[in-house]
């Protein structure tokens, strides 16, 4: 391992199940910040068994067993500290291993994947916890769509993998959301699977975002009121009635422009280091090869963002100011 050291690092953990919306939600963060301030690391890259040997011994990438969680740990550790690290590397087009990859940790450094909240000691290295819980059939209809756009797999094989991994998805991953910050969990409207659905349907997902205790609050009290003839407000906030100290803020797919907006700029008012994007610069995804855009998406991006400067600014540091330009994901 090299020991280069830089100052220390912003770490955030992004978890979740296979085709959770991990890369997408991460893609918001370059927008917000930049590529130059970002290193993003896929734990998948930690697996240690490839696609032939899980196969041959009846193992998913979903048990530990077929990741070398130790060897995740140490530099998962070692990126916090500041210092560069020979990592391995795993490629989904072949389901092989590649060759090792030298990854320098920038100002922020983003670990995804299955099992980024798995142990007490890479916990522990993170200064903000994310965790994706989408509703498990719109997770299912991602992952299936993904998998066979970009990794080679037939319906019926995606479909045979989801079945298989569901043991371990319930034994090794649900267990991690306990220890998240902030779980969030989009779900579709009624009628989201059936007939004449269209074709921008995710871009009206819901989304519930629970948010941690140990989270510093934004006040939402002026945006929470109700819609127009008594309907529920479209963003609402609320104690979470099954954890002590954290609360539930909800924000509809139909959410309006004009008030999706009003909680864009109560985000940015508490980030005043970076320039201000426009709310089309940010929550964009990929439907196939068409780039659509999200509300909700969006919102929860810059949520993120700004829990990220926060846990910053408690440090008694901020970052330079937001360049002009918008780097892309690389």
């Amino acid at each position: 391992m090299t020991t280069t050291k830089t100052h220390r690092p912003i770490m955030v953990a992004v978890g979740g199940d296979s085709g959770s919306g991990k890369t997408t939600l991460v893609r918001g963060l370059y927008r917000i910040f930049g590529a130059e301030r970002i290193t993003n690391l896929c734990l998948d890259d930690y697996h240690k068994l490839d696609r032939a040997e899980r196969k041959r011994l009846g193992v998913t990438a979903l048990n530990p067993r077929a990741n070398d969680i130790e060897l995740m740990e140490l530099q998962v550790a070692a990126l916090a500290r500041g210092e560069t690290i020979s990592k391995p590397t795993y490629d989904h087009a072949t389901g092989t291993f590649g060759p090792p990859e030298e990854v320098a940790p920038r100002e922020i450094v983003v670990i995804r994947g299955l099992f980024p909240l798995l142990t007490a000691s890479l916990r522990g290295a993170f200064d903000l916890r994310v965790w994706l819980h989408p509703q498990e059939e719109l997770k299912w209809a991602w992952k299936v769509k993904r998998d066979c756009a970009e990794r080679g797999y037939s319906v019926p094989e995606v479909i045979r993998q989801i079945v298989d991994r569901l043991e371990d998805h319930q034994r090794h991953l649900v267990p991690q959301r306990a220890y998240a910050d902030l779980l969030v969990q989009f779900y579709p409207p009624e009628h989201y699977f059936g007939p004449g659905i269209a074709v921008d349907h995710d871009a009206h997902l819901h989304v519930r975002l629970r948010l941690g205790s140990g989270l510093p609050p934004i006040d939402l009290s002026d945006l929470l009121a109700s819609a127009a003839g008594g309907d529920p407000p479209p963003i609402r906030l609320a104690p979470d009635a099954d954890t002590n100290g954290a609360s539930i803020l909800e924000i509809d797919g139909t959410v309006s422009p004009t008030r999706a907006l009003e909680l864009d700029e109560r985000i940015w008012a508490h980030m005043e280091t970076h320039r201000h994007l426009r709310p089309e610069e940010i929550g964009g995804y990929l439907d196939g090869s068409v780039e659509r855009r999200s509300d909700p998406l969006a919102l929860t991006q810059l949520l993120i963002a700004y829990h990220l400067v926060q846990a910053r600014l408690q440090r008694g540091l901020t970052f330079r100011a937001r360049a002009a330009s918008v780097a892309t994901v690389g």
